[in-house]
């Protein structure tokens, strides 16, 4: 009785060592176009503008983070004369709600 609850339990935890190591392949083959020194710059860029940590900036505050922030999630590294026409194509992709400005 003891041997088959000891080969029981090794057989689990050999499932379980072959679904981790799987799932760990697959978080490495899939390549986030984000990673997290980006979240680090827009953690610290939006703390410059939210300086009362609110969670919440002003509408007229977001285009000054999207210029702050390296791409993909800003447009930093875009040149200053095609800044203007890409902000405006950028702003109208995204779905943020204005909360009261």
């Amino acid at each position: 009785c003891i041997f088959e609850l000891l080969c029981a339990f090794v057989m689990l935890n050999l499932v379980i060592a072959v679904i981790l190591d799987n799932f760990e392949e697959y978080n490495k083959q899939e390549a986030l176009p984000v990673s997290e020194s980006d979240f680090g710059q827009f953690a610290y860029e939006w703390g410059k503008l939210d300086r009362f940590s609110s969670y919440y900036i002003q509408i007229t505050e977001f285009p000054t983070l999207l210029k702050r922030l390296n791409a993909p999630l800003g447009l930093k590294a875009i040149p200053s004369d095609l800044q203007r026409r890409a902000l405006s194509k950028f702003l109208l992709g995204c779905d943020v709600r204005n909360k009261g400005g």
